[in-house]
């Protein structure tokens, strides 16, 4: 109790998962690059990742190389070149087919309907894809446009369920183009 209480008004943890002394509050830095991070409290009242750990999560979105943190929407695209090499210190999503974590910056991805998840921390101290229905996905479920404000807010996106898929294969199926 008192640890909490001295968490708190110091603002000073030591991070669950790894067990470094934290800010709950500050700046992430990879690759040479800095971002700010307001980390949430797990349910006991803590931060579960020091910040230095968070920017070791951090990878290069495999188009335009600019760093992925932890938090940062992002795409996952599947690479049709043959030729195709995956840039250092970027992110596989999946084998087979062949796709890769990409950033969600204007300059980079075609459209915000691209965004296909967040990134965020792994149990195993890398980063990795929460994956959430991309807003295509969703209009092509329920059969309408939709409009979404806020990509970036993993609070409002909806998470990928197999329901989902199965939903739009089947519509794929019985409507060919």
């Amino acid at each position: 109790m008192f640890k909490k209480l001295f968490a708190r008004l110091s603002g000073k943890y030591v991070a669950v998962a790894c067990n470094h002394p934290t800010k709950r509050e500050g700046e992430v830095r990879a690759f040479g690059e800095c971002t700010t991070t307001h980390m949430p409290l797990n349910e006991n009242g803590t931060a579960e990742w020091c910040l230095e750990c968070l920017g070791k999560m951090a990878v290069k979105c495999a188009w335009c190389e600019q760093v992925i943190f932890i938090g940062d929407p992002i795409t996952l695209y599947t690479q049709t070149k043959s030729d195709f090499k995956l840039p250092a210190n970027a992110a596989l999503y999946k084998q087979e087919p062949l796709q890769v974590v990409g950033c969600l910056r204007m300059s980079c991805a075609d459209t915000g309907a691209d965004r296909a998840g967040f990134w965020v921390p792994g149990d195993d101290g890398k980063g990795g894809v929460h994956r959430v229905a991309s807003p295509l996905e969703l209009s092509m479920v329920s059969g309408a446009e939709i409009a979404m404000s806020n990509l970036g807010n993993m609070k409002v996106a909806h998470k990928v369920q197999d329901t989902i898929f199965r939903h739009i294969e089947t519509q794929a199926a019985n409507n060919p183009v």
